[in-house]
């Protein structure tokens, strides 16, 4: 069995608070960690069954900003729980940038969405491409 690191030890620390009454200095603690935290989070996330963790997860994974998140974040876009495909588009949309536009357009394509969930998708991509015209 191999020894956790410093910075797995903090996640698990932290991640274990998210749902309670630390949680909003467990989600500051975690997005104010090292970068290199974000793919040791997407394990965890994994391992997560509550649909209310994940989504916590997700918002502090997507809160450091890396482009390397969005493959993550767009496979999440096809959850079956709203809360978790939500927060997932939330982040696409934080993150922003033409590599949002393409994941979103991707999303977009999908035969099975709701129609909730294709306006949804709609109205981020919107509000992307609006970012990115006010700002070129």
């Amino acid at each position: 069995m191999t020894q956790k690191s410093e910075l797995e030890e903090y996640a698990d620390y932290y991640v274990r608070r998210l749902r309670g009454d630390y949680a909003e200095d467990a989600f500051h603690s975690l997005i104010e960690a090292d970068p290199s935290i974000v793919p040791y989070l997407r394990q965890v996330y994994e391992l997560q069954s509550d649909p209310d963790t994940r989504a916590e997860l997700i918002e502090v994974i997507y809160q450091f900003r890396l482009l390397a998140t969005l493959p993550f974040l767009a496979q999440l876009l096809r959850d079956p729980i709203s809360r978790v495909w939500k927060t997932a588009l939330d982040g696409v949309v934080t993150i922003g940038g033409a590599e949002s536009v393409s994941v979103l357009e991707n999303a977009l394509e999908c035969d099975d969405c709701t129609t909730e969930r294709r306006k949804w998708l709609t109205e981020a991509l919107d509000q992307v491409r609006e970012f990115l015209d006010g700002h070129t």
